[in-house]
C-alpha cells in the first residue's frame, strides 16, 4: 500500500518535501551535478514511486496502483517542493511500470515515445549527457554515479573497455580522467549512438568510440587487453528462483571480461540484481569461480553500492540491490 494518513496526500506531500530536503542535504543538484535519483521508492517512504531528476525534467517511474490513481496530486507536489530547489518548474515525464500495473489490476496503455519531447541534458560531474527518457531505466544510470567518480581517476593513461556501456558513462568519465583509449560496447544500436553523441558533446570524441556488439561475442572475439574493464550487465535476476541460472551468466561473462584485463590491471565489475546481491557473499562467490575460469587470481580493492542519493529504509533490504566490485587481475 502506499502512504497512509487521515489525508493521505499531506502524507504523500510531507514525504516527497523530505525526499527533497535529503538531496538537498547531498548538495544535489549542485553546478557540476543535475542528474540524480529525487525519490528511491521504498527508500524515502514511497512504495512503487521513483523519481529521477535531469535538471529541469523529472521523470517518474510508477510501479504502484496507489501512485498511478494520484498523478495529478503528485505532479503537484513534485512540482511545488522541486521548484523551490532549482527556481523553476521542473517538466514531468510518466513512466508507468505497465506490467505491473495491470497485474494490479489497473487498465492502462504502454508507454511510448513522446516526439514532441526537446531532448533532455543533464550533467553529472561536470560532463553533459543526453538522456534518453524513453530509453533504460528512466534514461541515465544515476546509481553509478559515486563509483564513475571513484574509478575515473585511476584510468588516467590508461585503456580502459567498458561493456555494457549504455550513454557511455563509465567510458566518458575515463576520458574526461585523461584515459588515452576508451571503447565502449553495448548489444543495442540506440545506446551506441547515444553514447557516441554524448562522447561529441563533451570533445572527448577522439578518444571513445563505441561498438554495438553482442558483449559476450565481442569479448571472445577480443585478442587485446586492457588497463580496466568494466563490466555493468543488465539485471540478469528478476528473482531469487532466477539466482542459479543468473550465477552461471554472471560467472560466465566475468571470466571472459577477465580475459580482456592485462596482468595486473583492474576489473570493476557489478551486478544489479537484488537477489544476488542481498544473497551474502554470493557474488564474490562467483567471481572466486570466474577467477578459476579464467586462470586468474584476484584482489578486491573495494566493493560499493548505488550513489548516496539513491537511500535505503532498513526494513527493506532488498534496495540495496547493486553490487559494485573492483579488483586487481593477474594471471596464476
Amino acid at each position: 500500500p502506499g502512504p497512509m494518513a487521515d489525508d493521505p496526500m499531506q502524507a504523500v506531500r510531507a514525504l516527497i518535501e523530505a525526499a527533497v530536503q535529503r538531496r538537498r542535504a547531498l548538495d544535489l543538484p549542485s553546478e557540476t551535478t543535475s542528474a540524480f535519483r529525487l525519490i528511491n521508492s521504498e527508500g524515502d517512504g514511497l512504495s512503487g514511486l521513483t523519481v529521477d531528476a535531469y535538471g529541469a525534467h523529472l521523470v517518474c517511474s510508477i510501479s504502484a496502483a496507489w501512485a498511478e490513481a494520484r498523478r495529478v496530486e503528485i505532479t503537484a507536489a513534485l512540482e511545488e517542493s522541486y521548484a523551490a530547489l532549482i527556481d523553476e518548474k521542473p517538466q514531468i515525464i510518466w513512466r508507468p511500470a505497465v506490467s505491473r500495473l495491470k497485474s494490479e489490476g489497473l487498465d492502462i496503455d504502454e508507454a511510448t515515445d513522446d516526439a514532441d519531447n526537446d531532448a533532455v541534458e543533464a550533467t553529472e560531474s561536470n560532463l553533459i549527457y543526453e538522456v534518453d527518457v524513453w530509453g533504460q531505466k528512466t534514461g541515465f544510470y544515476c546509481d553509478q554515479r559515486d563509483n564513475r567518480n571513484f574509478l575515473a581517476p585511476l584510468c588516467t593513461g590508461k585503456r580502459v573497455l567498458d561493456l555494457y556501456c549504455y550513454s557511455g558513462g563509465f567510458a566518458l568519465s575515463a576520458a574526461k580522467h585523461g584515459a588515452s583509449q576508451c571503447v565502449g560496447v553495448d548489444s543495442s544500436r540506440r545506446a551506441v549512438e547515444l553514447a557516441q553523441r554524448n562522447a561529441e558533446r563533451n570533445a572527448l570524441d577522439g578518444i571513445c568510440r563505441f561498438e554495438a556488439s553482442d558483449v559476450s561475442a565481442f569479448l571472445n572475439n577480443n585478442s587485446e587487453q586492457y588497463d580496466v574493464v568494466i563490466c555493468d550487465p543488465p539485471k540478469l535476476a528478476p528473482s531469487i528462483r532466477d539466482l542459479p541460472r543468473a550465477k552461471r551468466k554472471y560467472q560466465k561473462i566475468n571470466a571472459l571480461a577477465l580475459n580482456a584485463v592485462r596482468p595486473g590491471g583492474l576489473l570493476l565489475t557489478c551486478s544489479c540484481s537484488s537477489a544476488m546481491t542481498t544473497s551474502e557473499g554470493a557474488f564474490l562467490a562467483m567471481l572466486r569461480e570466474a577467477a578459476k575460469d579464467a586462470n586468474k587470481r584476484l584482489t578486491v580493492l573495494r566493493t560499493a553500492g548505488a550513489a548516496a542519493d539513491h537511500v535505503l529504509h532498513p526494513a527493506f533490504p532488498e534496495g540495496a540491490y547493486l553490487t559494485a566490485a573492483l579488483v586487481q587481475v593477474v594471471d596464476r
